[in-house]
């Protein structure tokens, strides 16, 4: 029962060199509840690349709402180049997208 759920998503920025992948879940109040940060190619980041896989495990959440949101940085900028955010919601044991 504690085997993650996988979230899939694709971002497409205009990026030429690898930059910097955030992703973090955040509880319905804004709460901070997992995240990570990561490097992705370019190859990653364009139209039609390859999706990025993200493991959520089962065990993190109790039953209520939460948004993961995922952001790209180039390296250097100060703020990111595309951000995407994906609420979804636990209620006993069950998942569901927003």
């Amino acid at each position: 029962q504690d085997e993650p759920h996988v979230a899939f998503f694709q971002l497409s920025t205009l990026q030429t060199e690898p930059a910097t992948v955030r992703e973090e879940i955040e509880a319905a109040d804004g709460r901070y509840v997992a995240g990570s940060t990561y490097e992705a190619g370019p190859e990653s980041l364009k139209t039609g690349g390859a999706p990025v896989a993200h493991d959520v495990p089962r065990s993190t959440f109790a039953p209520g709402d939460y948004v993961l949101k995922v952001s790209v940085t180039p390296p250097n900028a100060p703020a990111p180049a595309a951000t995407r955010a994906v609420a979804f919601s636990v209620r006993a044991g069950a998942w569901a997208l927003e």
